[in-house]
């Protein structure tokens, strides 16, 4: 009976943890390249974290990173972070 009970006890608990992958995505325009994708990362970042609101954010990692023209004298940059959700 103990057994039964303990077994059941760790299958609930595995049950409430669970880890999922989220995504974080900022983009931003500006005249100066390192100001716009200053301004994607803190984006992607709020936003990896809204995605993971009710647990820990683990092995974040930076999986897209581009800059192009955005038209005369300006830069659009986008970044995308992806990273695990885990919650307990």
């Amino acid at each position: 009976m103990t057994k039964t009970l303990f077994a059941v006890l760790l299958l609930g608990l595995a049950a409430s943890a669970s880890e999922r992958y989220v995504h974080g995505r900022g983009s931003a325009t500006d005249a100066d390249q390192s100001r716009a994708r200053s301004e994607a990362l803190q984006q992607a970042k709020d936003n990896l974290e809204n995605a993971c609101s009710n647990g820990h954010i683990l092995s974040p990692q930076v999986t897209k990173d581009n800059c192009n023209m955005a038209g005369p004298g300006s830069v659009t940059c986008t970044v995308e972070i992806t990273a695990t959700c885990s919650t307990e």
